[in-house]
């Protein structure tokens, strides 16, 4: 049976700064408790999932609060 390639160390990948990135800097809006919080897994293209952790580190925002508001804003419930 072939083994299966080992994950990659992310700390040896300088894509975008580590620090900011896990920090999760964003903000959630107070009226979101961790309660009402459901996961949402996803597969997405690898070039968009880069795209958007450059993003979110540029514009010091989590993955989280970039796709809540995204999803807010596609769906019209700002």
């Amino acid at each position: 049976m072939p083994k299966k390639p080992a994950l990659m160390d992310a700390s040896k990948v300088p894509l975008v700064d580590k620090e900011s990135f896990v920090s999760g800097r964003g903000t959630r809006p107070k009226s979101i408790a961790e309660k009402d919080l459901k996961p949402l897994n996803t597969r997405l293209p690898k070039h968009l999932i880069r795209r958007l952790k450059m993003h979110c580190v540029k514009h010091d925002t989590s993955i989280q609060d970039f796709v809540t508001e995204a999803i807010e804003k596609q769906l019209g419930e700002n």
